[in-house]
């Protein structure tokens, strides 16, 4: 799956408040309970703000770029304050194999975007590496059941300092806000601990029996709550 490419009417942004303009476009249309064991929708493009939708597409162009290989599942980190990440699933058609790729960018898009655009240069520090078969369908699989759970929340809230994550694939893109607990709160933690171990080895990705088991845990319990 290919990183969609938009359109983007170039408008001046205005600073004034920045803070406040920061928490909109992070923020806005990402509401979450603290137990929350479903994702939530996004708002899409066309119903995006051309500020908001320029951050985005920069966030995607940056972070996700075009690639020969199949995207199988994308997972994104957007702080309030620090740097955007990304991670997602590569599936090679020539070989039959998966590889999992981490990505870091060396300064916020958003502040090089806020400061000066017409000098933005986007540097990202990449790591791919190839995963057990096994152990990639696995994490597919415990994605895809996240997927499937994606839900208007009953009691939305605003959050002002945290974090959003972003999980999609080739048909569905979800959301949650800075979860506390319930399955999306095991399913950022799973994900932070298989990106962490990717890192730690940058040669082959195989995952222990514990993280396994965990994995296709939650995408049983996905199933069964949903």
């Amino acid at each position: 799956m290919k990183a969609a490419k938009r359109h983007i009417e170039k408008v001046p942004i205005k600073l004034g408040g920045m803070a406040c303009l920061l928490i909109v476009i992070l923020f806005a249309f990402s509401f979450s309970l603290n137990g929350q064991n479903h994702l939530e929708p996004t708002i899409h493009s066309t119903g995006l703000y051309n500020w908001q939708a320029e951050y985005y597409a920069k966030v995607g162009e940056v972070l996700f770029p075009d690639t020969e290989y199949f995207e199988k599942s994308r997972y994104l980190i957007l702080p309030s304050f620090g740097l955007e990440t990304g991670m997602r699933i590569l599936y090679d058609q020539s070989t039959k194999t998966h590889s999992l790729e981490v990505l870091v960018v060396k300064k916020s898009i958003w502040e090089s975007l806020t400061q000066d655009k017409k000098r933005f240069r986007a540097g990202v520090d990449r790591t791919s590496i190839p995963i057990k078969e096994g152990d990639a369908e696995d994490i597919i699989k415990m994605y895809e059941a996240s997927l499937s759970s994606i839900k208007l929340p009953e009691n939305p809230r605003i959050g002002i300092d945290g974090v959003t994550y972003f999980l999609s694939n080739y048909s569905y893109t979800g959301t949650i806000w800075s979860p506390k607990n319930g399955l999306t709160k095991e399913l950022i933690e799973i994900s932070k601990e298989i990106r962490k171990k990717s890192l730690e080895n940058n040669k082959w990705l195989e995952l222990d029996d514990v993280l396994l088991a965990r994995i296709v845990d939650l995408g049983e319990q996905f199933k069964i709550k949903n």
